[in-house]
């Protein structure tokens, strides 16, 4: 017995090791064959430029789009995207193999390599649904990083491997869910023969926002991309790229019905420090960030004037006599348990937040007064040995309640009025600047780009049906 189990343990030893060494060889010669068409296509001269990408469909053919050979779609989780990746390059039999992802070089490598300035700029290519309750936004995103690569100057060889020169490690700090992510590099020389390295991506996925609801539901949100790196400021600094324009398609958002996305984009660097490490390195990033306005016509019509009406109808219970308390108070408790039951079902579509939105405010100002309605009948009831001076503080104190009513809203439509006017003039500032710097930059090409946006978007079935809702820009 002691030999036979010797044997079969033998037996089965060496078959495992047959199948590991069979398997090895298996996913090396996948590796090599993949990892020479990736990079082979990753140094094409046809890469499209910023401008040229946007005008591509979501999934383009060969023909339209030389890159599409190499498309690396990446999975990510959390922050860290780029320790989960693994990417698929496509063949010419549409069969799909794996290979390892591309990592950047250790960071100890290039210790000694001078500060690099990296020039970014970003296209909103298309902007889905913002959800304020669990606060974060879907969009598809464009992304493009360049840097000078002083090694490659003057060089007329074909780069066939990105992973020996020098990278910033780009990594998006706000997502939200596992996006789709599609990958590529590109060398491109000035006039003088000075190479820069262009690293482009696009992003399609759920990003995190923290919305700032004190003016709710007459509020400015901005969405924005935040880029970091792991690298600290002494190596690398983030930049705009100002031969480049950073744009958006307004054209294509999806969620018009309840939002105005307006048309800029603007870009600024920021520091991160590190706040769990002792040596409290900072480090470089870069924040994309758009506006969006909220349409306060479901809010409006919905909430404010359904709440409105059962506050005046509060007052309507000053027809009952002052004898009549019984009635009166039944009446009162009536209109304000509709009120809080009305309070309750609204609170579905109102975000969740500590601090009190304008709504609440509105709300909570309009269930007072009908509670000092009812509050008053109850006190009237005590004048009932002198029915003439019962009727008098009756009749006043519907006055001055009516009053009161009446000049709250007053003032809150007019707050509302002033601070929406402020907000519209200061997002009017902002988009003459972003008009102004695309005018540096594209000079009279504006105009004409902007519509062909437009045109390529409905042809790619971006748009919907013309709105009376959507201003035109």
């Amino acid at each position: 017995m002691s030999y036979h189990s010797n044997h079969v343990g033998h037996y089965d030893e060496s078959r495992r090791v047959s199948r590991k060494n069979r398997r090895n060889e298996h996913d090396t010669s996948d590796f090599r064959d993949t990892d020479t068409s990736l990079h082979s296509v990753c140094t094409s001269v046809n890469a499209p430029s910023i401008i040229e990408l946007e005008n591509l469909r979501e999934v383009p053919n060969d023909s339209e789009y030389p890159l599409s050979s190499y498309r690396s779609e990446v999975s990510t989780k959390g922050r860290n995207s780029r320790m989960n990746r693994s990417i698929s390059s496509r063949r010419g039999d549409n069969s799909i193999v794996k290979s390892p992802a591309y990592k950047p070089h250790p960071s100890k490598k290039w210790r000694n390599r001078p500060k690099t300035t990296v020039y970014v700029s970003v296209v909103f290519l298309k902007v889905g649904e913002i959800e304020t309750i669990k606060e974060y936004f879907e969009a598809d995103i464009y992304i493009q990083a360049k840097w000078r690569e002083p090694a490659l100057d003057n060089n007329k060889e074909e780069i066939t491997d990105f992973e020996q020169y020098w990278n910033p490690e780009l990594s998006i700090q706000n997502i939200f869910s596992d996006p789709t992510e599609q990958l590529w590099h590109d060398v491109r020389y000035s006039g003088k023969g000075e190479a820069f390295v262009y690293e482009m991506r696009r992003v399609k996925g759920k990003f995190n926002e923290t919305m700032e609801l004190n003016d709710f539901p007459f509020d400015v949100q901005c969405i924005s991309l935040v880029l970091s790196t792991d690298l600290t400021e002494d190596s690398v600094e983030f930049v705009e790229d100002t031969q480049e324009l950073s744009s958006i398609y307004v054209d294509c958002f999806s969620d018009s019905q309840e939002w105005e996305l307006h048309n800029f984009v603007e870009l600024e660097s920021f520091s991160i420090s590190s706040q769990f490490t002792h040596a409290r390195k900072n480090f470089p990033g870069i924040l994309a960030t758009c506006c969006v306005s909220r349409r306060a016509g479901f809010f409006s019509w919905n909430i404010l004037v359904v709440v409105n009406l059962l506050s005046i109808f509060a007052f309507s219970t000053f027809a009952v006599k002052p004898e009549l308390t019984p009635n009166r108070l039944q009446l009162s408790f009536i209109l304000m348990l509709s009120a809080i039951s009305f309070r309750f079902v609204a609170n579905q579509n109102i975000p969740k937040v500590s601090y009190l939105t304008l709504l609440d405010r509105y709300l909570l100002t309009t269930l007072i007064f009908v509670a000092a309605v009812t509050f008053w009948h109850a006190v009237v009831s005590r004048f009932q040995y002198d029915t003439v001076l019962q009727h008098d503080v009756d009749f006043w104190a519907f006055v001055i309640l009516a009053v009161g009513y009446f000049c709250f809203q007053v003032v809150f439509v007019l707050w509302m009025i002033i601070k929406k006017r402020r907000k519209v003039r200061q997002i009017q500032t902002r988009e003459k600047k972003y008009k102004y710097k695309a005018r540096g930059i594209l000079g009279n090409m504006w105009g004409s780009l902007r519509k062909e946006f437009a045109g390529a978007s409905a042809f790619m079935g971006f748009t919907e049906k013309p709105s009376i809702h959507n201003r035109p820009r």
